[in-house]
């Protein structure tokens, strides 16, 4: 029995917390913190993350924008191509021709008069003069243009003739 009591005394050491009543409930567990180097850490990494994610994703959005850029030109091209056909296929034409070449160079058939009309008033003297005078006041400054405005005074205008309407003034009594 002695050895049995060794045995039981070698198992059981006294402790001191053992003598204290252990606590069943449920333990609670602080709520995971992070250290200011975890947390910079962290921060480092997603801002790593993020250039790495952005660097592809524009150079994507880059390349679509100049796919989009490069199909509006194709589509332009394409139309412009089938205008020049369309101009081709009317230069084919000999009435076209034809019309285009009495309306821009003046042509006429064999045995067709051509007749000129001239407006007497694109010939006239004075309007050639004012021309030049318009041409002379641009030539020169613009300070000398302004000086001219203020020191000669407006001409006086004619009073418009009034011309009798034969509309009563105030109606008959």
């Amino acid at each position: 029995m002695k050895s049995l009591m060794r045995i039981k005394n070698k198992r059981a050491v006294p402790v001191a917390h053992r003598s204290e009543p252990k606590k069943r409930g449920i333990k609670l567990q602080a709520p995971f913190s992070l250290g200011g180097f975890r947390l910079m850490a962290l921060v480092a990494v997603l801002v790593l993350v993020a250039f790495m994610i952005y660097t592809p994703l524009n150079t994507y959005l880059q390349q679509k924008a100049e796919m989009k850029r490069v199909a509006a030109s194709i589509s332009q091209k394409e139309a412009e191509k089938e205008q020049l056909i369309n101009d081709i296929e009317r230069y084919n034409d000999e009435a076209y021709v034809r019309e285009q070449a009495r309306l821009r160079l003046g042509l006429i058939e064999q045995g067709e008069t051509a007749f000129r009309l001239v407006d007497p008033a694109l010939n006239d003297p004075n309007d050639a003069d004012a021309d030049a005078k318009a041409n002379a006041e641009k030539d020169q400054p613009w300070y000398r243009t302004m000086w001219k405005s203020i020191a000669t005074p407006p001409a006086e205008s004619e009073p418009a003739e009034q011309t009798d309407m034969h509309l009563p003034i105030a109606p008959a009594p």
